[in-house]
């Protein structure tokens, strides 16, 4: 169950970070919000909008069957640690935003972490 665990908690990951990168493209147009519209025009105006929190939704249910079989003091390390370079990356790649020698030396920080805490973390 514990591979199984694994699994569950890279597809909550992949799911969460992409939301994030379409918050971004989101907030980078106008949000039409009105009263007479409500908020569900807002989001269906914005695709962007809709598919971030659509993945996010579908975050939430990976990481929550994730936790049935990993440990919370390894699942949430893991999934902060592996968000973060995910989305950051893809910020650099994709959206053209900067990247420099404290980056890096961040990012092998959160590495080292995610390695610490993948080893030795559900000992």
């Amino acid at each position: 169950m514990l591979g199984m665990g694994y699994f569950f908690l890279a597809v909550a990951v992949f799911c969460n970070a992409i939301a994030n990168v379409f918050l971004k493209l989101a907030a980078e147009k106008p949000l039409s919000f009105s009263f007479s519209g409500g908020i569900s025009k807002a989001v269906s105006d914005n695709g962007y909008l809709l598919l971030g929190l659509s993945l996010f939704v579908v975050n939430v249910l990976f990481y929550v069957a994730a936790l049935r079989a990993l440990p919370l003091s390894v699942a949430y390390p893991l999934m902060m640690g592996l968000t973060f370079l995910i989305v950051s990356s893809a910020a650099v790649f994709f959206l053209g935003e900067s990247f420099t020698l404290w980056h890096l030396a961040g990012y092998v920080l959160i590495l080292a972490g995610i390695v610490a805490v993948s080893a030795f973390g559900a000992a």
